[in-house]
């Protein structure tokens, strides 16, 4: 007979238990786990157990518990790796009755076991950035097979499903950049993931940023058609924003410095100039007087090799504006 069980020799017990002729009572668990090893479960009944509890006067369901569901587990462990054989789903069925365990603690048993197997299974299905409908079938047959309730296995698909997006938007992140084709992969991906709503619209929320960090690095400049006089007529417009608030550094109190609203208007780029057309004055920057720029989430620092250093707030996203900066200046509007 072939079992997950082997048996145990008994404790020896102290003196006075010898004197008096009383046994260890962790014996009765290791008399219960030797009945399992050496009689076939359908063989095995309730009156067994229960001559077992009665040599040792105790209530094994309730002094021992956990080791009822030990066996249990044991069981239902050696019924998984043997890929459904019939019989010991049988046997599993009838020891969890011998054994007395309620309906849902073995529930909660089938479903801890359980998920170790599925969750491997659903690895190897969403390994590949997509979850096929053969692939679903077959977990969904594994789940019925491991009796893990829909709780189980919609919990353990998600956090799969976002553990291989993760693995995926991760460099892309990192990079801050995501050209067009990744950008279509990830639509592909999170559509054929069914992500929960809000989960998928941060993310196409937080690429379509990288996507035009990317665009604006390698694809053509856009011009802009600019109306009046706001810049010659020989150049050309690449960028343009409104409502942008100009700051400047002024010194503080005890040595501090902070920015001080100087001005607000609107600004364009060229191919050769920043010009802010503001409120109260004009304020123009030539690209080649710029040796350094950089953008937070809000605003962009204009470094200039003279003069002050300007800080710029924009309504869009400044990054955009420092790329294009970069660009231009290393001469790559084509």
């Amino acid at each position: 007979m072939v079992t997950p069980f082997k048996t145990m020799p008994l404790q020896r017990g102290s003196f006075f238990q010898r004197l008096f002729k009383q046994h260890p009572a962790d014996n009765a668990v290791i008399e219960l786990n030797n009945l399992l090893a050496g009689t076939e479960i359908s063989r095995i009944n309730g009156q067994h157990i229960q001559k077992i509890a009665e040599n040792y006067s105790l209530n094994l369901q309730q002094e021992y518990p956990l080791n009822l569901q030990e066996f249990f587990a044991v069981l239902w462990n050696w019924y998984l790796k043997s890929d459904g054989d019939p019989g010991l789903l049988a046997d599993a069925q009838r020891l969890g009755a011998l054994l007395q365990l309620e309906p849902s603690v073995i529930s909660d048993l089938q479903n801890r076991i359980g998920e170790n197997y599925y969750r491997r299974a659903t690895k190897g299905a969403v390994s590949k950035r997509r979850l096929l409908a053969s692939d679903a079938s077959g977990l969904d047959k594994l789940a019925n097979r491991l009796q893990i309730t829909s709780d189980v296995t919609t919990r353990v698909l998600t956090e799969e499903k976002k553990l291989v997006v993760n693995q995926y938007i991760q460099p892309l992140i990192s990079k801050n950049r995501c050209s067009p084709e990744e950008y279509r992969e990830m639509e592909r991906m999170i559509d054929n993931f069914q992500l929960e709503k809000q989960h998928k619209n941060e993310l196409f929320k937080q690429f379509q940023a990288l996507l035009s960090y990317w665009q604006a690095e390698h694809e053509p400049l856009q011009t802009i058609l600019v109306d009046g006089g706001a810049i010659q007529k020989s150049e050309i417009c690449y960028f343009l924003a409104k409502k942008v608030k100009w700051f400047e550094s002024r010194n503080g109190s005890y040595g501090t410095k902070q920015l001080e609203l100087i001005n607000q208007g609107t600004l364009y780029l060229t191919g050769t100039r920043l010009v802010f057309v503001g409120n109260t004055k004009n304020s123009i920057i030539a690209l080649n007087r710029i040796w350094k720029v950089s953008a937070t989430r809000q605003q962009i620092t204009i470094m200039k090799d003279k003069g002050k250093d300007p800080v710029i707030q924009l309504n869009t996203d400044p990054q955009i504006l420092c790329i294009l900066i970069e660009r231009i200046r290393n001469g790559q509007i084509g």
